[in-house]
């Protein structure tokens, strides 16, 4: 029996230089060790989706975002070990000092849209579907 959880993938963007936060995972993640992407969390108990958002901006990069965020895509992920109904978010980066969770990430890169699409990076298979399947057009304003 497969469990299910709800869950978040964001990443930030930066309307000035209109490019797109990626991460490095660390060599001790337990899956897709050393590759890049959005970031992602599960929700707690009786948390919200936007809720979610804003801890883990806080936990994982290191600043409460003042930003607004938005949702721009939903998909049910299937692993081995469970399920996750997850809502893709854009975070509005306000120019906030980021400071990684160190246990976690190891490196981070901004990218225009057109970077990301072509990149060789290893990206991470959940980074890969919302790169391929979000709406990025609907932010052409505020990214390249």
């Amino acid at each position: 029996m497969q469990f299910f959880h709800q869950a978040i993938h964001f990443t930030l963007i930066d309307p000035t230089a209109k490019k797109i936060l990626i991460v490095q995972r660390t060599s001790d993640e337990e899956l897709e060790f050393g590759k890049w992407g959005f970031i992602g969390k599960h929700l707690l108990a009786g948390e919200d989706y936007p809720s979610g958002v804003f801890r883990a901006v806080e936990q994982e990069l290191g600043f409460f975002s003042k930003g607004g965020c938005g949702e721009y895509a939903h998909h049910i992920f299937s692993h081995e070990c469970c399920r996750e109904f997850v809502r893709f978010f854009i975070v509005y980066w306000e120019g906030d000092p980021i400071n990684l969770n160190s246990e976690k990430f190891v490196d981070y890169q901004w990218l225009t849209l057109d970077d990301l699409k072509t990149s060789k990076k290893h990206l991470l298979e959940t980074t890969k579907y919302w790169i391929e399947n979000v709406n990025w057009d609907s932010l052409k304003g505020w990214i390249g």
